[in-house]
């Protein structure tokens, strides 16, 4: 069975929708599978990538590729589903070419689009959100079959008015990768022995409001010594200070390290969809702040495995990051709760599997 992956991410670039792809990929090999996507640079892919040409124009820390329309209607023509990553420029004209050529197309609803898009922007955020979700209205609708993490995603496309067939298929991790180590020898491989060390992963954009963590950190070490921030990811430069207590480690193709080097985990999201980097921090046993954003309430569970705090609220996340970093008694209780959720609900096999069967079945 020939399978076109159309998605407007791919590695090297560190990010939710790349890093699932590269997990996902040697679950696939029943398939033939070609990929389609910008040109961020060597692909880390073991199928074969076609790259489209990556324009110099950004939304927020959205990159936009001008891909072939004659390019994508062949690659369509030559497979027998499309699995779609997004409806950006390469997603949305694969979904077009096989609704027009009659060829089933399961699209992967990684982000509510239109919340991402009117939280990437600083100015007209409303029309911005009415846009994108007419857009996305028009393009989910040709679709044959939409994955979501969850079943509030799932109501939230249907609340725009889209009744394409939704599939709850739960986002997983592979737990054999992401594991805890020793926690000292991990901030010592970094060059961060002796420090409390508090971590973010994911794209450094503003709906990821790194502003609040950043403050809160301020904050914190004002009762907590030897604190470091550590950053790991891509995107918008200047969306942190310049201060030597942060260290903005870039983007990592393995951020395994990184997190187990990690004494606490904070994610100060004001939108997400399931948040892959915090169940990668939960599986590597690092207790999580996070904001109470998309369905990370289903995975996540107050002083049990994780803590959460309102949005954009500097003075309960600080209150929160002192509370953990003086308690090691705490970390390791809360960490080895996360990594036991992960372990039994969340494995990475079980929804490669199930997506496998959706794309067969397509």
């Amino acid at each position: 069975m020939r399978v076109l992956i159309a998605s407007d991410t791919n590695s090297p670039r560190v990010d939710g929708v790349s890093g699932f792809l590269l997990n996902l990929e040697p679950h696939l090999k029943q398939f033939n599978v070609k990929i389609i996507a910008p040109n961020f640079g060597v692909p880390l892919n073991r199928f074969p990538v076609t790259k489209t040409k990556l324009l110099r124009i950004r939304f927020g820390d959205f990159y936009f590729s001008m891909p072939s329309w004659g390019t994508i209607k062949a690659m369509v023509a030559k497979s027998d589903v499309v699995f779609a990553q997004s409806i950006g420029p390469v997603g949305g004209l694969a979904i077009l070419a096989a609704h027009k050529q009659k060829k089933p197309v399961v699209l992967y609803a990684h982000v509510m689009d239109w919340e991402i898009a009117g939280s990437a922007v600083k100015k007209f955020k409303t029309l911005t959100r009415f846009f994108v979700k007419l857009v996305a209205r028009w393009l989910y609708r040709k679709c044959s079959q939409i994955i979501v993490a969850s079943s509030r995603s799932a109501d939230l496309i249907g609340s725009i008015g889209v009744d394409t067939p939704k599939i709850v298929i739960p986002l997983g991790i592979d737990t054999q990768k992401f594991k805890p180590s020793d926690k000292n020898a991990a901030k010592k491989k970094l060059g961060l022995q002796g420090k409390r060390v508090v971590g973010f992963v994911g794209r450094l954009a503003h709906e990821k409001d790194l502003p609040t963590l950043h403050a809160a950190f301020k904050e914190a070490q004002k009762k907590v010594p030897n604190m470091k921030l550590l950053v790991v990811g891509t995107g918008i430069t200047n969306i942190l200070p310049e201060d030597e207590d942060v260290r903005l480690a870039g983007p990592q193709t393995n951020i395994v390290p990184y997190l187990q080097a990690m004494d606490v985990f904070v994610l100060p999201s004001l939108t997400e969809t399931n948040s892959l980097a915090t169940m990668e921090a939960m599986a590597c046993s690092v207790p999580v702040i996070v904001t109470p954003v998309g369905s990370i309430g289903d995975y996540v569970v107050e002083a049990k495995n994780g803590f959460f705090f309102p949005r954009q609220d500097v003075k309960a996340l600080t209150e929160r990051l002192i509370s953990l970093l003086s308690s090691p008694a705490t970390r390791l209780k809360i960490g080895r709760a996360a990594r036991e959720t992960i372990l039994q609900d969340r494995q990475f096999d079980k929804t490669a599997k199930e997506i496998a069967n959706v794309l067969k079945d397509a």
